[in-house]
């Protein structure tokens, strides 16, 4: 058990968390897409389903998009982290091992 192993658990629990709300979020967008799909088109035509479409996609659809890019930048950022802890973590219960690495034993 290095030293940040208990930091690097809290982070991947957080992470995992956040990436289960990701996969709402795309659920949320999909099941928009479709039932504007459904709506507009076979349903409902004109300038008037047009509009509502395009105002559909670009205030529901458009922010959904926007906040699932936040959070895959969001995610990335953690898994980069996660990776400089356990890197670090491998360091510092193999101090010796550490050093040699830095010198070429």
């Amino acid at each position: 058990m290095g030293l940040f192993s208990v930091i690097i658990d809290e982070l991947e629990d957080a992470l995992n968390s956040v990436l289960k709300q990701v996969d709402v979020a795309e659920q949320a967008k999909n099941v928009v897409q479709q039932s504007l799909g459904a709506l507009v088109g076979p349903s409902w035509q004109g300038e008037g389903a047009d509009a509502f479409q395009a105002e559909c996609s670009e205030f529901i659809v458009a922010k959904i998009e926007e906040a699932l890019g936040f959070t895959s930048q969001f995610t990335s950022g953690v898994n980069k982290t996660l990776d400089t802890l356990r890197e670090l973590d491998d360091m510092l219960s193999n101090p010796i091992g550490a050093i040699g690495s830095i010198f070429g034993f």
